[in-house]
């Protein structure tokens, strides 16, 4: 079958393992002999036999060759050998190079071999090259199914009967008589050994094609099929192969940008229009964006890649990012007047939807192929009525939902998104037992969306993530603390949504005010500050909203938390006191227990240490009275924290005891924020050993919850700890670290703390100038947030000062002191973390 292929590289190699093998076996030799005849290589044939003829000789075989060997080569002298007849392969000719999938090709390739798998489908949604792998994966084949490869597109065919005409005229056999044409396929195939590569059979699936599979598969052992669909076939013979999108890179992977087959396909489709395209670093981080935002689908890419000859890779990548952050509902929203009131409508809003960008005039293009929309309304179109109704309504979710999401929002029933994942238009991910869409379908599904289900599909959303909302947001203080976390992770992308559509409406807005407010400690512990205060200052300015409820403080007091987290201390100050004044008028104390805690904090920050000690005490009075465990932790320990700064340590010492007691007693996170104040205090007092133990303890804990704000604390103390230990090197690594994790977390006060301290580390490593230079921006940016230096750290701070001032003169320091002040901070952080050179002082 090899040499009927003419793989004679193949049939070589094999023949020369054999023989090296068996050198005395003939059958060997003479297929040596045959390959090379074949190959044209008339005198190496002679050669062989000849090889054979004295290696039998000095063996003592006096007889020579077998008569079979003699005849053969007898017929290559006289040039009468006559080769086999090829072997028949039918497949489409390729004009571009098949790049990526060598997982799949592998995977297809061992289930041809194994004669237990004659039945493989290919399945996937509509353009992410399901046909290129079939021919890729039969091509593999050539030389292995004796009589032939051949391939049957079933597009343009509509019924069984059509496919059995078809596949037995690409296999030249002449269907005779009135006898049905079934049997008559069957009958030729039950002696042949070939594979059919069966290509787009989503839409026969109801039809008797289904039976003739099975009957193929009974009655002619030795054939196999190759099929491409959309949908599952359902068939118990049936071996599955999924595909999705080509491998896309990470963000942080522009230099492999090159390894990645999505990338390779973009980059060949792009030169096929415009050949002096390449990849560069000018273009690289759109060429990867583009990649991603597709999802690696292969059909999407090639379109996106066409215009490279009209417009500049940047441009491509901004259509497409404006095409997909247009909701598919937004424009059946502005339709119905139920447009966000934060929603641009001018020019600058995206007028495209991301379909109509990926569409293609190419006339050697085939028809399906010239628009993602047109690919993805061929599978919308054989849909069952519920399955299109469900289909739609699964747009309005983002990213990845619940069965229990689907079921309550969109009607969907367990039957039919069954049926939509096994036509390809769904996904269940394996790792959580979760459904998502992809992006381009996510925007075709909206597309079809209907205004009048629109409104109504969009409000039971927004009633189910705020159900969601408030109960796993007042998980986070109990015992179930992680799992609430966790559950509101996945949810995110849908939180945001509901948030969004709450926007349209002052009654919708209620529930946007519940969903703020009832994950008010969710955005604290993942580092969502940004995105807490964003959505706050949204509903801030929305009209004839409903002011004096429990709901509406809340959200006054994630406004005010998270701008005191930023170092905007007055905005802070007057969002909290507000939330206050409404949670005493509604009589709700703990809730004002919490508020009150945080302004404690606020004033602390401002160095208004009676006012913090006053606001927090309240709290804590307010806690025990209501019975809340987890928030008296909490508010004892900021307790703790006014009394460090008040330099009474051991009734700090007190408080965070008894602040660990109970936050061990409710699991709650908690326990390294305590331990970092522990090792504070352990640091003032002089006890640097006990001091380490506690910070490390705290920074351990504190990546084991992924906190970054905890972690940082931690390492500034560390940091601090090394100092005085005289390891400055050591410490400028651990402010490093600490000052990368406060700037990530938005916490200005953390960014200069972490500067102060790396002066003091640059004074040790004898840098007096650039010791200089840090602390005139940390003195600079607390200025600018209006944060004094805590009493605490003033000893430290006037050493460091006395320190430099032993080493350089007044006017060196300076200097020094003030282009620090006038260099950004983000431009010190660059230096302390060797992201940029130390300057030239």
């Amino acid at each position: 079958n090899v040499i009927r292929g003419k793989q004679y590289d193949v049939a070589e190699a094999y023949a020369q393992r054999w023989i090296t093998l068996e050198p005395f076996d003939e059958d060997a030799h003479r297929l040596m002999m045959r390959v090379l005849a074949f190959q044209g290589k008339r005198r190496a044939a002679l050669n062989q036999y000849e090889l054979l003829r004295r290696a039998l000789e000095i063996e003592g075989f006096d007889l020579g060759p077998e008569p079979e060997t003699v005849l053969l080569y007898e017929q290559i002298r006289t040039n009468a050998l006559v080769p086999p007849a090829p072997i028949v392969v039918k497949l489409p000719v390729q004009t571009t190079r098949f790049i990526g999938r060598e997982r799949e090709l592998s995977e297809i390739t061992s289930l041809l071999e194994d004669p237990r798998h004659r039945l493989i489908s290919v399945l996937g949604p509509g353009g992410v090259g399901k046909t290129r792998l079939a021919i890729a994966a039969a091509a593999r084949q050539r030389g292995v199914f004796a009589d032939g490869i051949y391939f049957v597109s079933c597009v343009a065919i509509h019924s069984s009967e059509t496919v059995v005409i078809t596949i037995a005229r690409e296999l030249n056999l002449a269907l005779e008589g009135p006898e049905d044409p079934t049997v008559q396929l069957l009958r030729y195939l039950q002696t042949k050994e070939v594979l059919i590569v069966l290509d787009n059979l989503e839409h026969l699936l109801d039809t008797a094609l289904v039976d003739l599979l099975v009957q193929i598969q009974h009655r002619a052992p030795h054939v196999s099929i190759l099929a491409t669909s959309r949908a599952r076939l359902n068939l118990a013979s049936e071996r599955q192969i999924l595909i999705d999108g080509l491998e896309v890179p990470a963000q942080n992977q522009l230099a492999e940008l090159d390894n990645f087959s999505a990338v390779q396909l973009f980059v060949e489709q792009a030169q096929r229009v415009r050949p002096d395209f390449v990849l560069q670093d000018a273009n690289r981080a759109s060429v990867g964006n583009i990649c991603r935002m597709l999802e690696g689908m292969p059909l999407a890419l090639e379109l996106a890649a066409n215009w490279v000859c009209s417009a500049p890779i940047s441009r491509i990548e901004q259509e497409i990012a404006d095409g997909l952050k247009q909701e598919p509902r937004a424009e059946l929203q502005r339709a119905v007047g139920e447009t966000p009131a934060h929603v641009a409508t001018d020019s600058g809003a995206a007028k495209k939807n991301v379909l109509e960008f990926l569409r293609s005039s190419e006339p050697d293009r085939l028809e399906r192929h010239r628009s993602m929309y047109f690919v993805f309304d061929h599978s919308y179109r054989l849909l069952s009525k519920e399955e299109q109704s469900v289909f739609r309504q699964l747009s309005v979710f983002r990213g990845h939902f619940s069965f229990e999401a689907a079921e309550q929002v969109a009607g969907a029933t367990l039957p039919v998104l069954k049926s939509l994942v096994d036509k390809s238009l769904l996904r269940l991910r394996v790792k959580d037992d979760r459904y998502e869409l992809h992006e381009l379908l996510r925007q075709y599904a909206g597309r079809k969306l209907r205004a009048s289900e629109a409104v109504a599909l969009c409000d039971r959303h927004l009633s189910y993530y705020t159900n969601l909302a408030k109960q796993f947001g007042g998980k986070i203080t109990t015992s179930e603390m992680f799992d609430a976390l966790a559950q509101l992770d996945s949810e995110l992308d849908n939180l945001y949504a509901a948030l969004d559509w709450s926007l349209t409406d002052p009654k919708r807005a209620e529930s946007g005010i519940e969903i703020i407010g009832g994950t008010f400690f969710y955005w604290y512990f993942r580092n969502l500050w940004h995105e807490a205060r964003d959505w706050a200052e949204k509903f801030f300015v929305l009209p004839n909203v409903e002011r004096e409820t429990v709901s509406w403080a809340r959200v006054l007091a994630i406004g005010g938390g998270s701008a005191w987290l930023q170092g905007d201390n007055h905005v802070a100050n007057a969002r909290l006191k507000e939330s206050a004044a409404i949670l005493r008028r509604n009589a709700d104390i703990n809730n004002l227990a919490y508020v009150l805690t945080i302004l404690g904090y606020n004033s602390l920050s401002q160095g208004d240490i009676d006012s913090a000690e006053e606001y927090i005490k309240e709290g804590v009075a307010l806690f025990r009275k209501s019975g809340d465990e987890w928030g008296l932790g909490m508010s004892v320990t900021a307790l703790g924290e006014v009394f460090v700064q008040n330099a009474k340590y051991n009734l700090a010492r007190e408080c965070f005891n008894e602040g660990m007691a109970l936050s061990v007693q409710h699991n709650y996170v908690g326990t390294g924020y305590i331990h970092a104040y522990l090792g504070k205090v352990l640091r003032y007092q002089g006890d640097l050993a006990r001091a380490k133990s506690e910070s490390e303890s705290a920074l351990a804990l504190a990546r084991t919850y992924g906190i970054k704000r905890y972690m940082a604390l931690a390492l500034e103390n560390l940091g601090r700890i090394c100092n005085a230990q005289n390891e400055p090197r050591e410490a400028a690594k651990l402010f490093a670290e600490g000052i990368t994790m406060f700037q990530a977390v938005g916490d200005l006060e953390g960014v200069a703390m972490c500067i102060e301290g790396s002066a003091t580390t640059q004074v040790l490593l004898k840098k007096a100038p650039l010791a200089s230079w840090l602390l005139g921006s940390a003195d600079a940016l607390r200025k600018r947030i209006q944060v004094p230096l805590p009493a605490p750290d003033r000893p430290d701070y006037d050493h460091t000062l006395s320190d430099i001032r032993g080493l350089i003169d007044g006017a060196t320091f300076a200097s020094a002191w003030q282009r620090g002040a006038m260099t950004p901070t983000e431009d010190v952080i660059a230096v302390l973390t060797g992201a940029a050179e130390e300057p030239a002082l």
